[in-house]
């Protein structure tokens, strides 16, 4: 019915496609519609091993499911592809799929959350009807690898390969969405240089709209690894309500996720 390709206008970005995509409704200027989301891809660099920043798959697209015409896409400002939600912290690639919820049950998609390969853990919120210059706002989450690194080294690139598992859950009478992911270099599945982990990251701002604008502000900081609380040694740990939540490190050397996680 359509092909797209990185040749095509808007899609400049795209690296190799492995992001599944996710069907989902939105409403964009009033109107209603089918669209598919997937990560802008794989950027073959990763390959090499090392840390490093990625000039494809960096990005985020939306397009019609009947047409295949972009409907909006988000990505770094680099003079490519001119997206509607310019995010400077985008500079690694996306394999992974979105998970996409629709939070009220209104039948619209109001947010998403997507790993990178700089561990990087994305939130972006859809304000259903506005236009398409203003359907999203969005920002890192969690920083859980080397991303935020002035001399990154080896054992902290992590990389999400993986579309997050996210519940939505109730403590102390808050409402609030866990977001489950774990790191793993699929490119070298004998690698044993990077320390692997497996995270709970608890959004606690799940029933308002996080502006792009708060991101990296104390409105809402983005979450490191020393903020979870490491639950490896415990085999019946006990966490507040008000803990940013967990991290399990893998401690056999080369042990690493290479699946997405389900909860039950």
């Amino acid at each position: 019915k359509w092909i797209i390709d990185s040749n095509d206008a808007g899609f400049l970005d795209l690296g190799q496609t492995w992001s599944p995509a996710t069907a989902a409704r939105v409403a964009i200027g009033g109107a209603a519609k089918d669209v598919i989301l997937f990560g802008g891809g794989y950027d073959a660099g990763q390959d090499n091993g090392s840390f490093r920043t990625d000039s494809k798959g960096n990005a985020i697209y939306m397009v019609n499911t009947l047409t295949g015409a972009l409907e909006w896409s988000a990505g770094d400002d680099n003079g490519r592809d001119n997206h509607d939600l310019p995010l400077a912290r985008m500079d690694f690639s996306i394999p992974a799929g979105p998970r996409v919820l629709d939070s009220d049950r209104d039948g619209f998609a109001d947010r998403l959350y997507v790993g990178d390969m700089g561990a990087q853990v994305w939130r972006i919120d859809f304000i259903n009807g506005n236009g398409r210059a203003s359907l999203a706002e969005g920002g890192v989450l969690a920083s859980l690898g080397a991303a935020d690194d002035g001399a990154p080294a080896r054992a902290d690139a992590r990389r999400f390969y993986n579309t997050p598992d996210a519940v939505d859950l109730v403590l102390d009478a808050k409402i609030l969405t866990a977001v489950h992911i774990g790191s793993g270099y699929r490119a070298h599945h004998l690698d044993s240089t990077t320390d692997d982990e497996f995270y709970s990251i608890r959004d606690f701002l799940t029933q308002d709209v996080i502006t792009t604008s708060e991101y990296c502000t104390p409105a809402a900081p983005i979450l490191t690894r020393a903020d979870l609380i490491d639950v490896t040694d415990s085999v019946a740990p006990t966490l507040l309500a008000t803990d940013p939540g967990w991290r399990l490190r893998l401690d056999s050397p080369g042990e690493k996720i290479l699946g997405s996680s389900m909860t039950n």
